[in-house]
């Protein structure tokens, strides 16, 4: 059993995803602590498996890496914020919270004095905005219905239509942004980033407790790595492999003229 140890280096400014680069990979000691389940949920190449989590958190950058002549899995060495701004001008950015979760919504529901008139703004509110960024707009909705929006047996099946009402609101917004960021390809990037944030998420189980929360005496610790797992496992089942949904935004993009290089040909 492995897990991955990664130092955050986090793009506040015109950043499509926060960037997670790997420093080692340690094992974890010979007896772990999640009796009952295997590596990945009983995957059966490993180092495929573990390729596939990384490759879908980092795939944007590989791609950038590549349009500017560099091997894909050197991105970590030439990537600049500038290429980051000239990569969001060609998909598509808005402002995003950047972990857009239920938890992070609170509805209030209070008794209100007479006379007193609640509006929408103060009955709903979006807290922790501590990594907002300008991002893909689709990303936001595919964190909030990926982690916890839907369960395994329900995802894949509502979801298309959740988005739809999200895009119809998104694109009333400005006159002609249907064009600017039409149905397929905001449906395309929102398989993509169904896989990334919750690959994200998997990539830094470790920090965020993944592994131990929960009794280490009934084994029900790493309850939440296990969630994620059949998270991630259930998109791929839904969604396909992100990789191939990220190429299909960027033969989207190609076709509506946007400079994305060779990528995926």
């Amino acid at each position: 059993m492995v897990f991955l140890s990664f130092s955050l280096s986090l793009f506040l400014s015109l950043s499509p995803v926060s960037l997670f680069c790997i420093t080692n990979i340690q094992m974890l000691p010979e007896k772990p602590i999640f009796v009952g389940t295997t590596p990945y949920r009983n995957a059966t190449n490993i180092d495929e498996y573990e390729t596939l989590v990384l490759e879908t958190l980092n795939y944007p950058y590989m791609h950038i890496a590549a349009m500017k002549g560099y091997p894909k899995d050197q991105w970590e060495d030439c990537i600049t914020i500038d290429d980051l701004h000239n990569y969001l001008r060609q998909v598509g950015f808005t402002l995003t919270h950047g972990d857009f979760h239920a938890e992070n919504i609170l509805i209030r529901n209070i008794d209100v004095p007479k006379g007193i008139k609640i509006t929408k703004e103060n009955e709903l509110w979006i807290l922790d905005w501590q990594v907002g960024q300008i991002a893909d707009p689709v990303r936001d909705i595919a964190q909030l219905i990926g982690v916890g929006g839907l369960d395994n047996k329900t995802y894949g099946v509502h979801d298309e239509e959740i988005v739809k009402v999200w895009w119809n609101q998104f694109v009333s917004l400005k006159p002609g942004l249907s064009q600017e960021y039409p149905w397929e390809l905001a449906w395309s990037r929102y398989k993509y980033h169904a896989g990334a944030s919750i690959a994200l998420l998997i990539s830094v189980c470790n920090a965020i407790k993944g592994f131990t929360d929960g009794d280490l005496e009934d084994h029900t610790a790493g309850w939440l790595y296990r969630g994620l797992i059949d998270r991630f496992n259930t998109v791929i089942a839904k969604h396909g492999d992100p990789r191939k949904n990220y190429n299909d935004s960027i033969a989207i993009l190609r076709k509506m003229g946007k400079d994305v290089g060779d990528w995926g040909i």
